[in-house]
C-alpha cells in the first residue's frame, strides 16, 4: 500500500513537471513573458472532522506565461501535511475495546492548471487567482499499535488573492504575498470525510524567465 501510494505521487509530480516543461519548450523563441513562483505555505483544514490542525508543512510551485500585460496562465502543483494529535479515549468497536491516544495526519497533493489578473501596475501589483485540476489525498489515523489509512482522489478548485512586490524596476524578481481557500471532491466514509476545504496563506518569491 505504501508503495503504491509513492509512485502514485510520484506520477503526479511527473505529470505536472512535464506540463510545465512543455510550455517552456513551447515558448521558448519568446522567453521573458513567463516566470516561476515558489511558495512556502500555510494552512488549516476548514469544517473538517478528520483533522482541523493548522501548519506550515506545505508548499506550492506555479510556471505562467503572461497572455496579455496583466493575465498570465500556467500550471501548478501543491503539497501540504496536517496532523492533529487527539487525547487518550476509548474506541470501540463490536465486543472490541481500546484505550489510548491517536494522531490523525492529513496529505493533499492538488495539481492542474492555474491563472493570475493583476489588478494594477507597479513595483506592488495585487491580483487575483485561480487554480483548478486533480487533488490526491491520504488520511492516517495512527494509534498505539494499529495505523488506519485511506488515500482518494478529487476535483479541486482554489481562488487566491495577493500582492506582488517588485524591488526593482526590471521586475525581474519579487516577493508574493497570497491568501487562499481550497476546495476538493475527496470522500471517506470510515473517517466521516466528504470534500476537503482549505483556507490558508503563502510567501514566497517570483522570478521572470
Amino acid at each position: 500500500m505504501k508503495t503504491k501510494t509513492i509512485n502514485i505521487i510520484k506520477l503526479s509530480l511527473v505529470v505536472s513537471l512535464f506540463a510545465l516543461v512543455s510550455t517552456v519548450n513551447a515558448q521558448e523563441s519568446n522567453m521573458g513573458n513567463s516566470y516561476f513562483s515558489g511558495d512556502w505555505q500555510f494552512n488549516s483544514p476548514v469544517a473538517n472532522d478528520f483533522n482541523e490542525t493548522a501548519s506550515g508543512w506545505g508548499a506550492n510551485l506555479e510556471f505562467l506565461r503572461f497572455i496579455t500585460p496583466n493575465l498570465s496562465a500556467g500550471v501548478f502543483v501543491a503539497w501540504h501535511t496536517n496532523n492533529e494529535y487527539i487525547p487518550r479515549s476509548t474506541y470501540t468497536q463490536g465486543a472490541t475495546s481500546i484505550n489510548t491516544d491517536a494522531v490523525n495526519s492529513l496529505f493533499q497533493l492538488p495539481f492542474g492548471v492555474s491563472g493570475r489578473y493583476a489588478l494594477l501596475d507597479g513595483n506592488i501589483v495585487p491580483y487575483a487567482g485561480l487554480k483548478i485540476g486533480a487533488m490526491y489525498s491520504e488520511q492516517y489515523a495512527y494509534f498505539n499499535t494499529i495505523t488506519l489509512s485511506a488515500s482518494n482522489w478529487g476535483f479541486y478548485v482554489s481562488p487566491e488573492i495577493g500582492l506582488t512586490f517588485y524591488p526593482m524596476q526590471d521586475h525581474l524578481f519579487g516577493i508574493n504575498v497570497s491568501a487562499y481557500y481550497g476546495y476538493a471532491t475527496n470522500k471517506n466514509e470510515d473517517f466521516n470525510i466528504n470534500g476537503l476545504n482549505n483556507a490558508g496563506f503563502r510567501i514566497g518569491v517570483l522570478v521572470r524567465l
